[in-house]
């Protein structure tokens, strides 16, 4: 079952990009805020939010990006860094689930994730008990048992983007664009950075640094990431995704991801001690 679809649709004589997705996955103060972050970048730079030009019951019109390939290789990965962090240090103040307006703190519809990642009881669910399922549950079940306890209240929270992935930012005469907000939400921070520094380190790995440096040059704050490793293969091992999704996917999605979940948690495992020292290096550099 599809969970959206976008095509290019002219309107007003313009190419816009339009995304139908189902009422029920819409939630409209996710495009507000990707709106608002529109503000943290100029027009004139070299990264992007994709702008929501209207939305409504479902239905977005975005600006168009005329996308062009980009090797990984000649990605400026230390801008993707640092435009993570402006995003992080603005989401921090959504991070109880509230919003800033003219009339004061307000309630807001944005989702905030309660997980603290740091048990398997949420795959005690029993899935669909297919193979797949077994077969993750028991990699990420022998892998959580080795890892360190660590302490999930010296990790921050913020309003992330939580799916700032390679496969998400988009090339074109413009500079780079961050698209595809709808996983949007409140969550610890260290699972948006390791994501995309995975993303980095699996075909570059001396190069992701220069994104963690990158990140380092904008953060409020750092000294939490010594933890981060440990929290994200944590996460990697406890979420259930994709399964627990299921009912809006079809079969040969669950078990694609299911497959990039668990490959991500093995390049991430046994490369630990490499990852964890970039992280220190990163600290120690001025």
């Amino acid at each position: 079952m599809a969970r959206n679809t976008t095509k290019i649709e002219m309107i007003n004589g313009k190419k816009t990009m339009v995304k139908t997705m189902p009422e029920n996955m819409y939630l409209p103060a996710i495009y507000e805020w990707e709106n608002k972050l529109c503000e943290l970048f100029p027009d004139d730079g070299d990264f992007h939010i994709n702008k929501v030009l209207s939305h409504d019951k479902g239905v977005l019109h975005l600006d168009y990006i005329d996308f062009k390939p980009k090797p990984t290789s000649n990605m400026d990965l230390k801008l993707f860094g640092s435009s993570m962090a402006k995003i992080h240090n603005s989401g921090r103040k959504w991070s109880q689930g509230k919003t800033l307006t003219k009339n004061g703190w307000k309630p807001t519809t944005i989702p905030v994730k309660t997980e603290t990642y740091s048990s398997m009881k949420q795959w005690s669910f029993g899935g669909d008990g297919s193979w797949l399922f077994l077969k993750s549950r028991g990699i990420r079940t022998e892998i959580f048992n080795t890892l360190p306890k660590y302490n999930y209240k010296t990790q921050p929270k913020a309003m992330l983007h939580r799916d700032f992935r390679l496969h998400n930012i988009l090339y074109d005469d413009r500079g780079y664009h961050l698209i595809d907000f709808d996983f949007a939400a409140v969550d610890y921070i260290a699972i948006e950075l390791m994501g995309l520094y995975m993303d980095i380190y699996e075909y570059h790995p001396n190069a992701a640094m220069q994104f963690l440096e990158g990140y380092k040059s904008e953060s409020v704050d750092w000294e939490w990431s010594m933890g981060m490793l440990d929290m994200y293969l944590c996460y990697l091992c406890t979420n259930t995704f994709p399964f627990s999704m299921s009912n809006v996917m079809d079969e040969s999605e669950v078990e694609a991801l299911s497959n990039e979940r668990n490959h991500r948690l093995k390049l991430a495992y046994e490369n630990k001690k490499h990852i964890q020292q970039q992280i220190e290096d990163t600290n120690e550099n001025k």
